[in-house]
Order: C-alpha cells, then sequence, then structure tokens
C-alpha cells in the first residue's frame, strides 16, 4: 500500500502520507516551544531533535528570537 517502489504508482500514494506526517512535525512546534520556555526560564539544558529539516527550521526560528547559544545538527 505505502511501499517505496520505483514506479510512478507508488511514489503517488507514498507523497501525500509523508506531507500528511510532516504537517503533524510543524504543527508541534508551538506546544513544544511553550515548553521549552519553561525549560529555558529554568535554566535547563536540553536536546531537540526533529526529522523533518522544515521543522528543525521552525524550532531554530524561535530559539534564535530567544537569544539563545544552541549548536544545530542536521543532516
Amino acid at each position: 500500500m505505502f511501499s517505496k517502489g520505483d514506479d510512478e504508482s507508488s511514489k503517488l500514494v507514498l507523497n501525500p502520507f509523508m506531507e500528511a506526517y510532516q504537517m503533524t512535525g510543524k504543527a508541534k512546534v508551538e506546544g513544544a516551544m511553550e515548553f521549552l520556555k519553561v525549560l529555558i526560564e529554568n535554566q535547563k539544558k536540553f536536546l531537540l531533535f526533529a526529522h523533518h529539516k522544515a521543522t528543525l527550521d521552525q524550532y531554530e526560528t524561535h530559539l534564535q528570537k530567544l537569544k539563545l547559544n544552541y549548536v544545530r545538527i542536521d543532516g
């Protein structure tokens, strides 16, 4: 059903699924940032993981606004 075959039909089935998966990651950023702000206010260190680079970009934008020092590793 969601195979990663080489033919065009399987790519058409997979793309909407992956798009929805990415949208759920982006939708969680605002809520997660509220929790991270509590950690930041209490001077706690944390690791932040995300599956999609676009989601990491959103987190990075928020962290830059807070003028925090951080290291981003993606690839």
